[in-house]
């Protein structure tokens, strides 16, 4: 379903947490360049050639797409509460994408994998750890948006 699903939904973080619930991270197979530019999933990477050639209505027809993406349930600390803001304005997506810069410097960029290498783990453990899961959310790779949403700059 995870597959069939990213079919129509190329965010693997968005269909895992739709189908599964709980804390998943994700990811997408690697596409080529060109495919990687497109908005949908290219179909060949989803749906093979006809089996047969011929579509006589018999059921399955198409070969169902495997391992598109992938992703796994991570345990997550039922003591630590979260709150949730859901703020009353709308951000046009590719506007907001345009603001990020087409390159990151290789401090930002360690400094980031670094932390969220480490906070899946963190999020799970009892008892949990308010400094280093703090420090582990620290983020330097999207606060070039940051000017677009009222009140958090």
């Amino acid at each position: 379903m995870f597959d069939y699903c990213l079919m129509v939904e190329r965010h693997p973080d968005n269909v895992a947490a739709a189908l599964f619930g709980g804390f998943v991270g994700t990811f997408m197979k690697t596409l080529s360049p060109a495919d990687t530019a497109r908005v949908e999933i290219p179909r060949s990477e989803v749906l093979p050639e006809l089996l047969g050639g011929i579509d006589t209505g018999e059921l399955p027809i198409h070969k169902p797409p495997l391992a598109i993406g992938s992703y796994h349930q991570f345990r997550f600390n039922r003591n630590i509460k979260s709150i949730i803001i859901i703020l009353d304005f709308k951000l046009d997506t590719s506007e907001v994408r345009y603001r990020l810069p087409q390159d990151y410097s290789r401090e930002d960029v360690v400094f980031n994998a670094q932390r969220c290498s480490l906070l899946p783990i963190l999020l799970g453990e009892d008892p949990p750890n308010a400094t280093k899961i703090s420090e582990a959310m620290r983020d330097r790779l999207h606060q070039y948006r940051a000017d677009l949403i009222p009140g958090f700059a």
